[in-house]
């Protein structure tokens, strides 16, 4: 570990490590192995390394980035960057206006409270999107492919499907309002079917 311009470097080994942050800005490698990483305040930044890896953020504004593995990816507190990247992986947004990026695999990508920004990349993933009062957005909606999961809504019947500029789709549903934008080119209204979501 060493101390550069208020910064905490640490880096794991190849096997399984428990690495725990700082109340300062931290730069965590995790290398190889099932790591457990828990971060504490500043502003961090964690690449978990290959194996099956939990990340927890802190109160800062973190980014962090699994590896090959299936990854458990969590934000903390402040606006968050989560980068699954290969393999089937977990991302939960928690508080803050997140972005998570599933990567390749078919990741799972669970917002939070905030406007947030989900990625699904290549893969048929699953976006869980809670009831708290904002707009969301979904970059690269695969109609067909990709399922929306909104455990706060009755049925498809709820939901109320707009076209909006830029070959966007907006769905309103209670106090929320999530934008869809396709990853093959533009989406319309009838692209968007009860068969998308799960409820």
């Amino acid at each position: 570990m060493r101390d550069l311009d208020d910064t905490v470097t640490t880096t794991g080994t190849a096997g399984d490590d428990v690495l725990t942050g700082s109340a300062r800005n931290d730069e965590i490698t995790a290398l190889g192995g099932d790591d457990v990483i828990v971060l504490r305040g500043g502003a961090d930044t964690v690449f978990a390394g290959d194996g099956d890896d939990f990340v927890a953020g802190g109160g800062g504004r973190d980014s962090l980035r699994g590896q090959d593995g299936e990854d458990v990816l969590r934000g903390g507190s402040g606006a968050d960057t989560l980068l699954g990247n290969r393999d089937d992986d977990l991302l939960y947004g928690d508080n803050g206006d997140d972005r998570l990026d599933g990567g390749a695999g078919r990741d799972r990508l669970r917002d939070g409270n905030g406007r947030d920004t989900l990625i699904g990349g290549a893969g048929a993933d699953r976006f869980v999107l809670r009831d708290d009062g904002s707009t969301d957005r979904i970059n690269d909606f695969e109609d067909g492919h990709d399922l929306i999961v909104l455990p706060d809504v009755s049925g498809f019947g709820s939901l109320t499907v707009t076209e909006i500029s830029g070959g966007r789709v907006r769905v309103e549903y209670g106090g929320d309002r999530l934008v869809l934008t396709g990853a093959d080119g533009p989406l319309e209204v009838s692209d968007i079917t009860a068969d998308d979501f799960l409820f």
